[in-house]
């Protein structure tokens, strides 16, 4: 029956804490019960492994590495152990942004196998002991466990000769040459002038390797595609919070073509289109704008061509900003001759009305600002002004309600004195012009 993920930390485990060596045990003891998912060419490398360490805190990758299998099966095995009751949590590891954490565990031994070998424990919980075994058949069973999870020390091929000879050549790490050392060189410490002189007893060597020339070495391609990543990262303002690590990895095949940051941010101006507000998954963006990339600019000499021409348009939008600023930056002209008028009929209390007859102009009420007040006027003198503006309308007409709205920052005045439906009617064929101005609304 496996464990259930509820049980499966330290703090809510059936098992108990046991140390390395009765950890071992235990483990070869399930790989033998054929436990699900255990097996002795993946199980016990990669116990062993786990055993060695002070802190039970290992990323995957170091234990695929360490016990000689993949990455894909040590998930597997963990997982294994954890549904055995073999290890449980403590802190469980995991991404948060830029922050990765390793999990770590805690080695614990099953209640089965107390069970099974006759094991009884004093205490209560994880941390409870062994403290006899019963029966003589539980005892031979951990002796022979024991002997199959001791720690193999490596054994000598050769007889060791009785006669005392000069010692082979050693390869001492930051000395060049070799220390051929004698008998006396052997015994108490190492001579002091290992680099720069010869000790008593010893002779050196020099080999015929040369000196490394100055100069920093060259960069392999997992070097090129970090240092890319960064300068991505730092240059692109929707890569700004996405990992350094996944943009490397997104971006290799750009990199490993010999891309530079200049050239990545070029393709992405000229050929990727405008960004979207908002950008959910920034990784995926990349990966989906540097898709046809490396296949685009494939020559040494069009990616120099499209750099260039991506500088000269920079600095051909870096010279009009620079006039649209002295532009903004000039004293007022004053308002247009076209936008004066508009300002006015907007603002003329005669001008609303939009008749020729001095005599109904005369007749609507006012307000102390000037402005025709809606709240004095009859029925008739509001059917007439939102008659006329309907039907005699044209784009100064039309636009001469926003402005007026925006003047006296009162909308339910201007909707009392146009009613609901034209006010509608004239913000929507303001909208509209504008996004035909700029752009956003042409098909």
């Amino acid at each position: 029956m496996p464990v259930v993920e509820a049980q499966q930390w330290v703090w809510t485990t059936r098992s108990r804490i046991a140390d390395a060596m009765s950890w071992l045990q235990a483990m070869q003891w399930s790989v033998e019960m054929l436990v699900p998912g255990l097996s002795t060419e993946s199980t016990m490398p990669l116990a062993r492994v786990m055993a060695r360490l002070s802190e039970y805190r290992p990323g995957i990758e170091y234990l695929a590495r360490a016990s000689g299998v993949k990455e894909r099966t040590v998930c597997n095995q963990l997982r294994a152990w954890r549904e055995a009751g073999l290890i449980a949590y403590v802190l469980k590891g995991g991404r948060r942004g830029k922050l990765r954490w390793a999990s770590r565990w805690a080695l614990v031994i099953p209640p089965m196998y107390d069970r099974a070998l006759g094991i009884v424990t004093e205490g209560r919980g994880p941390g409870r002991r062994m403290v006899r075994v019963v029966g003589r058949a539980g005892r031979r069973t951990i002796a022979r466990l024991a002997r199959l999870t001791a720690r193999k020390r490596p054994t000598r091929t050769g007889r060791r000769s009785s006669r005392v000879g000069p010692a082979r050549k050693r390869c001492r790490g930051g000395v060049r040459g070799y220390q051929e050392l004698s008998t006396a060189g052997l015994i108490g410490f190492p001579p002091e002038e290992l680099g720069h002189g010869t000790a008593a007893g010893s002779i050196t060597k020099e080999t015929d390797k040369k000196p490394r020339q100055g100069g920093p070495g060259k960069r392999n391609s997992y070097q090129l595609r970090w240092a890319l990543a960064r300068d991505l990262v730092h240059r692109v303002p929707w890569l700004a919070r996405v990992d350094v690590a996944r943009v490397s990895w997104v971006a290799r095949e750009v990199a490993d073509a010999g891309w530079s940051a200049d050239l990545v941010v070029a393709w992405l101006d000229q050929a990727g289109g405008d960004v979207p507000a908002h950008v959910h998954r920034p990784s995926g963006l990349l990966k989906y704008r540097l898709a046809a990339a490396a296949r685009a600019w494939t020559t040494p000499e069009r990616r120099a061509r499209a750099l260039e021409q991506w500088r000269d348009s920079r600095t051909a939008a870096a010279a009009r900003h620079r006039e649209w600023d002295q532009a903004a930056d000039a004293p007022p002209s004053g308002p247009s001759a076209e936008a004066a008028a508009l300002i006015a009929r907007a603002l003329t209390p005669a001008d609303v009305t939009h008749v020729d007859d001095q005599e109904h102009a005369d007749d609507l009420p006012l307000r102390e600002d000037g402005l025709p007040d809606p709240a004095a006027m009859t029925r008739d003198q509001l059917a007439r002004i939102r008659h006329e503006i309907s039907h005699d309308r044209n784009d100064l007409e039309m636009s001469a309600i926003p402005t007026l709205i925006a003047f006296t920052e009162d909308p339910d005045y201007v909707r009392a004195l146009y009613g609901d439906d034209l006010v509608d009617r004239a913000q929507h064929w303001a909208t509209s012009t504008t996004m035909k101005l700029t752009g956003t609304g042409t098909r």
